[in-house]
């Protein structure tokens, strides 16, 4: 039995059995992980409708879930209340402040939302909350949905008026939708951020608007970019956050012919500009055995490039890419 139809029927029974607004106080465990999502929210609407039937005014709500993950899409939820119940605004609150993920979930349903349109009881209870527990940031698609091709980017404003995420840790945008609503979510990140992954599904120039929506104030252990223009990155540095550790990838030109030299002066071109940096890693995509020998001649182990020097070398054959690994000179 589904927990709507649980709270369903347990209100039907209460209330059949005399227990109008007369509970003095109601303790809910969902549970640890609990998702509060779309799929979720009508249960939240059916225990919402349960504190309104069957406790009274004042008493005391506690909604447990430890490690509980946020969707913020909920927002735009369609059954949305037009005008929130006080048990209804506890609810969420309680649940956002033991959240230890907050994600935006793409789904079918939520193309249509009205993103730069919240309603108002919407942005009175976002404004509200405090994800003071969350470590985990990520935007993506829900499973098994595949947005149709050249579906714009959404920019749910209601990320605006949440409050800062002030332990959040790591930034994880990997949906093709996700450019605009990952640098919403980025001015919420503190200052001293652990990683940023936007390998999957954005363009080089989604990836590097999340990057600078961080701005230059705040500090990136970890950044993994997967394919982005080496002119992109670089001519965006001024406006990155400070990065210690950079992983990003490129493909080569078709008509490359020294893709050793190619691949040096690549290196070459991003390494002074990103503040901060101690590492890298450059992924070259798709390299032959002779691309492969050009770039080991070009770039052997121990070979410095500025004040960088190639520490580790790899090559996966099977794979068809060629990774080299700097280090920054102590």
């Amino acid at each position: 039995m589904s927990f709507l139809c649980v709270y369903s029927c347990l209100q039907e029974v209460l209330v059949a059995r005399g227990c109008r607004q007369s509970l003095k106080q109601l303790h809910v465990r969902f549970g640890s992980f609990y998702r509060i999502d779309r799929h979720t929210f009508p249960v939240l609407l059916a225990l919402d409708r349960l504190v309104g039937a069957c406790c009274r005014q004042d008493a005391p709500l506690t909604f447990e879930s430890p490690d509980a993950i946020f969707d913020l899409a909920i927002f735009y939820h369609t059954e949305f209340p037009t005008d929130p119940s006080p048990s209804f605004k506890t609810m969420i609150q309680q649940l956002a402040q033991q959240a230890t993920s907050v994600e935006y979930l793409f789904t079918q349903d939520g193309l249509a939302d009205p993103h730069t349109d919240p309603s108002q009881p919407a942005i009175d209870i976002a404004s509200s909350l405090s994800f003071d527990e969350a470590v985990w940031v990520e935007v993506r698609d829900a499973l098994g949905f595949h947005p149709p091709a050249n579906t714009p980017s959404p920019r749910p404003t209601i990320i605006t008026h949440l409050k800062p995420f002030p332990k959040a840790s790591q930034l994880v945008v990997a949906s093709g939708l996700g450019g605009a609503v990952g640098e919403l979510l980025a001015a919420k990140m503190p200052k001293e951020v652990r990683g940023v992954d936007v390998e999957r599904g954005l363009g080089g120039e989604e990836k590097v608007g999340v990057l600078t929506a961080l701005g230059r104030e705040r500090e990136v252990d970890t950044v993994v970019m997967g394919e982005v223009g080496v002119d992109q990155l670089v001519g965006a540095a001024d406006s990155l956050p400070t990065i210690k550790r950079l992983q990003f990838n490129i493909t080569l030109p078709d008509d490359v012919e020294d893709t050793g030299s190619f691949v040096r002066t690549r290196l070459s071109s991003v390494i002074p500009h990103i503040r901060g940096l101690q590492g890298v890693t450059l992924r070259v995509q798709k390299t032959t055995a002779e691309q492969h020998d050009s770039i080991t001649a070009s770039l052997p182990v121990g070979v410095n490039i500025g004040a960088f020097c190639v520490s580790i070398r790899n090559v996966h054959r099977g794979r068809d890419f060629t990774s080299i690994h700097l280090v920054l000179n102590a």
